[in-house]
């Protein structure tokens, strides 16, 4: 973590992704009115052969993450059109998952991340309630 307290992924599996931008996470129940201390929260990139670059993270007692550094695409290539001519979408893909041992575990698939910018990401777990049949999971 560096002095404004943001952390950096792990490596830059993607050569087209020059700039970076963020990632915050808070995690919460009761319709997000209590934060969840000590949540497991992995970010990875949403492309199948980089699917194996993540980064993992425990929520404080505020149910927050740091804010973390992730690669993107080139801001110009937001800027029109036409400034894409590769294919390249203007913003990297992330997927989230978060766990918690007495909670259904929680998704975010296809978070958009833009250069220069924060993306705030409000995961809300459910409680596995004893003797309830639950599937286990819950889709965001």
């Amino acid at each position: 973590m560096d002095v404004d307290g943001i952390v950096s992924f792990p490596e830059n599996p993607v050569k087209s992704f020059t700039e970076t931008g963020y990632i915050k996470v808070d995690v919460t129940t009761a319709g997000g009115a209590l934060p969840v201390e000590g949540a497991l929260v992995t970010i990875s990139l949403a492309i199948p052969e980089c699917s194996s670059v993540n980064a993992t993270f425990m929520t404080d007692e505020n149910g927050k993450i740091p804010r973390i550094e992730v690669p993107t695409p080139p801001r110009t290539c937001s800027l029109t059109p036409s400034a894409a001519p590769t294919g390249i979408n203007p913003y990297s893909i992330y997927n989230i998952e978060v766990t918690k041992d007495g909670y259904s575990p929680a998704w975010v698939h296809g978070a958009q991340v833009f250069s220069g910018i924060t993306s705030i990401l409000k995961v809300d777990l459910v409680p596995i309630i004893e003797g309830e049949n639950v599937d286990g999971s819950t889709e965001i």
